[in-house]
């Protein structure tokens, strides 16, 4: 709530609206807190979310770990009636085998993959892009939704020169011990790079991954 995160969502807004009632005069009995609503209340007001796609083009142009996080969640609400990390992990490996993406040495725990017991291999990566690319109703939201070599997102500072610029599409992955860089060399190439180090050295990493994305690019 105003730019911040919260651990109880619901409470918080209860709060924030008794806290708003009150300064406008109105008497409030008891404190704020969680419920269900009966069956027949009257909805006072709702707020529409973004659509799917431009939630997902905010997470991965700028590489945004909470909304990760809470669309994995929304997976398990939606899909298996438990807005939980575990039940939208469950979901995601589902959905990626029947794509067939193979999920030999993939784990998932979270939606970030800040989790130190996450893995991914670049075959899944590389099959997960093909995938993504050959569907139509995925092919534009997701491909739009990565970021642009020296253009924007977490690759604007990258690849600002050289035949990758405004050519290469891809997301960034950074931890403390590994670097990677997955997407598309124009509409030729999918390719996928993952770096493991305890510590890595971030500047080489990503140095690598761009001579690597340029060369893809200049053979388009």
């Amino acid at each position: 709530m105003n730019g911040r995160t919260v651990d109880d969502p619901a409470l918080s807004a209860a709060r924030a609206f008794r806290k708003a009632l009150v300064a406008a005069g109105i008497a409030v009995g008891g404190k704020a807190a969680r419920g269900t609503a009966p069956v027949g209340s009257a909805t006072l007001t709702a707020v529409r979310s973004r659509v799917m796609s431009a939630l997902v083009r905010r997470m991965d142009k700028i590489s945004d770990n909470f909304f990760a996080e809470m669309l994995v969640k929304y997976l398990g609400a939606r899909i298996r009636g438990a807005g939980t990390t575990r039940a939208g992990c469950a979901v995601i490996r589902g959905v990626l085998a029947a794509r067939g993406v193979p999920l030999a040495g993939v784990r998932i725990v979270d939606g970030s993959g800040l989790s130190r017991h996450d893995r991914a291999t670049a075959v899944a990566l590389g099959k997960l892009l093909v995938s993504a690319w050959r569907d139509p109703a995925v092919r534009s939201p997701f491909f739009s939704s990565l970021a642009i070599a020296g253009v924007d997102g977490t690759l604007e500072d990258r690849m600002r020169t050289g035949p990758a610029r405004g050519r290469v599409r891809a997301k960034t992955g950074t931890t403390s011990a590994s670097s990677a860089l997955s997407g598309y060399a124009g509409t030729r190439y999918v390719f996928a790079i993952l770096q493991n180090g305890s510590p890595i050295n971030w500047t080489r990493a990503r140095r690598s991954q761009d001579r690597f994305a340029q060369a893809l690019a200049r053979a388009l």
